[in-house]
């Protein structure tokens, strides 16, 4: 039953990406890009991707809030999943 629920939290983030994505502003989208080409998400912080992409973390926050997440550590945890469930399962 855990490993089925954290399978479907891995799927839930690119789920929730596709529909969502063309919505956000160009610097959520950067937020976003930026996550995904991270090997190691769960160590990102909001200070660390308003520093390096030189935003505000608020506009990390709407990206999340956008994708249907309350929370960034909600997104960052999905991510993450789908991270390790693409090593498992190419597609």
């Amino acid at each position: 039953f855990y490993f089925k629920r954290q399978l479907e939290r891995g799927y839930m983030f690119l789920k929730n990406l596709k529909p969502h994505y063309d919505r956000l502003s160009v610097n959520e989208q950067e937020v976003i890009d930026y996550l995904m080409r991270q090997k190691e998400v769960e160590t990102i912080t909001l200070k660390t991707i308003a520093n390096e992409l030189f935003i505000s973390s608020s506009t990390v926050i709407r990206a999340c809030k956008k994708l249907g997440y309350q929370t960034y550590n909600e997104l960052r945890y999905d991510l993450r999943l789908s991270k390790e469930l693409k090593k498992i399962k190419p597609s």
